[in-house]
């Protein structure tokens, strides 16, 4: 499957938007290639200095829909039709998490050797320090972590980290 390339190219003060270069008059200078025309145009709207904009590739993009255009749209997603109806399946979640394990780890985490800037941590300390968490722990031993306002604690279940049953 081959997608279809567009160019971006400078030609004096002039941008042009192109699927063929020879279509760009000489002399001229490639600025990007992609498959994405949207992001060249995005892109040649940036530019600083540029009198005039090229655009000889056909399909533009609309930014607004007709309301009875977004009703026809509504309607066509309703119940079964919707691409996430009942959720993802069993089988592809198992796909997911076989391809995303491990690819976090070490130097391929987005954070590695990085910090957070000092404001950042700031942030993060005082949104912990307002949640409201205490710790359960239910007959068995097992302990858990949760906010005592909304939590309502089972029967046998007790405060604490750990479970003493004479307490």
């Amino acid at each position: 499957m081959s997608t279809q390339k567009y160019y971006l190219f400078q030609c004096r003060n002039e941008l042009w938007i192109v699927k063929d270069s020879e279509a760009v008059p000489k002399p001229r200078e490639l600025l990007i290639q992609t498959s994405n025309i949207e992001y060249l145009r995005e892109y040649a709207h940036k530019i600083p200095k540029i009198t005039k904009i090229n655009d000889k590739v056909s399909r533009q993009r609309n930014d607004h829909w007709t309301p009875e255009g977004r009703k026809i749209m509504s309607e066509k997603k309703l119940g079964s039709n919707n691409p996430m109806h009942g959720g993802l399946s069993e089988e592809h979640k198992l796909k997911i998490s076989r391809t995303m394990r491990g690819t976090r780890r070490g130097e391929n985490n987005p954070m590695y050797g990085r910090r957070h800037r000092h404001e950042t941590r700031r942030k993060m300390s005082i949104a912990q320090s307002m949640r409201v968490r205490k710790w359960c722990v239910e007959p068995s031993g097992k302990t858990h972590l949760v906010d005592p306002r909304t939590f309502i604690l089972p029967g046998g279940w007790k405060w604490g980290r750990f479970f003493d049953p004479y307490k």
